[in-house]
Order: C-alpha cells, then structure tokens, then sequence
C-alpha cells in the first residue's frame, strides 16, 4: 500500500482451502526499518465454501480413515459435509455418482478437521475419496485422495510360490521369504512360519 491512512482493504484469490489468517500490517521508515502496527484476524466469511480432503490415515487390511478439513464456509452456517468413496474417481456431476457415501454432518466449521472410518474392505485393495461440502452459499468438491488396504503374505515351509496359491491365507502360503517379499509393497506385512529356508538371493525389504 502507498504511503497514507487507510480504512478498508480488499483481500483477494484468498485460498479456498486455508484456515483463519491473521493479516500483519507494518510500517517502513526511510531507514527501511520495519514496525509492526497492528494485526486483525480475517473471519470464516472471508473464504468461500469448501471443503478440502486430507491423506488416509489408520490404514490396515481391512479398513481406513478418511480425513477432511472445512476450508470456509461462505459467510453462510457450517456445511452439511459428506465423504465419498469407490474404486475409482467418480467425478464431481454429484453424490449419486459414487458407490459410496458416507455422512459426517454440520458440526464442524472452517479451519475444523472431520473424518470417517471405512471397514470391511479385502486386504490390498485401492480407493478413491472425496470430500463434498454444501450449504446455502453453494457446494464444493474437494481434490482426490487415494489409498490401499493392506496386505498380509504368508509364508510357510510347505508353501508354493506358483501354481494356485497366492500367499494370502496360512492354508495358501507362499514357500520362499524372497517371494513374499517380492509381492509386498509399501505398509504391507510378510508373515513367516517356524521353519528353516534357504535364501540364495539378496532379499531387498
């Protein structure tokens, strides 16, 4: 701002998925030396209704949390805020789209973190959520958020690492350390059997 008084200032492209600012007004000498004036802290009505969708959290083989955050609320009342899930993104056309929809409710406001658990979900297996968000100054949809269950594998001496068994079950086990290993990715967990193995190649974990 120039120099002078001022009485009223216009904030804008005000993030849609911040929490409460506090805006800092300072003053500069000839010398350049910096003097703090004054702060005011920049109410919900500020930022538009939104929404925003934050990383899985309590991932294990059958189930997860997905989290959220209200980003603002539009000078309106809380929103009525939603999760929605499925095996892939479904889009932002609407809730009817998903095949999943699960609902948090109105008591939270902006910059407050919501969440819901899913269960009852097969190991290892990837989903997609949003968060969606409405109220009477409109709806919003927040960006995607993907997670994996995790998976166990099994390994045991009577095991076999081809044909049928897929290493998943203590009666399906795989017979080497190396080729549970090889299926497990990030957060997964390998489980071995008492028994002696021979490991002939360097097993990376």
């Amino acid at each position: 701002l120039a120099d002078g008084t001022f009485t009223n200032v216009t904030i804008t492209a005000v993030p849609t998925n911040a929490g409460p600012l506090v805006i800092n007004f300072i003053q500069t000498t000839a010398g350049n030396n910096v003097a703090w004036l004054d702060n005011v802290s920049v109410t919900s009505s500020v930022f538009p209704l939104s929404g925003s969708s934050l990383p899985a959290s309590g991932i294990v083989t059958n189930g997860f949390r997905m989290n959220g955050r209200v980003g603002g609320c539009g000078a309106a009342g809380n929103p009525w805020l939603y999760f929605c899930w499925d095996t892939a993104d479904q889009g932002v056309s609407g809730t009817g789209a998903w095949g999943h929809v699960a609902v948090v409710g109105t008591n939270w406001g902006t910059g407050q973190a919501f969440s819901n658990d899913v269960t009852d979900l097969p190991p290892g297996s990837s989903y997609v959520y949003r968060c969606y968000a409405t109220n009477s100054a409109g709806e919003s949809w927040s960006v995607t958020q993907s997670v994996r269950t995790v998976s166990v594998y099994y390994v045991a001496t009577n095991g076999l690492d081809t044909g049928a068994y897929d290493g998943l079950s203590w009666g399906q086990p795989f017979k080497t350390i190396s080729n549970g290993v090889a299926h497990a990715v990030d957060g997964d967990t390998v489980l071995v059997s008492n028994g002696t193995y021979s490991v002939t190649t360097q097993i990376v974990v």
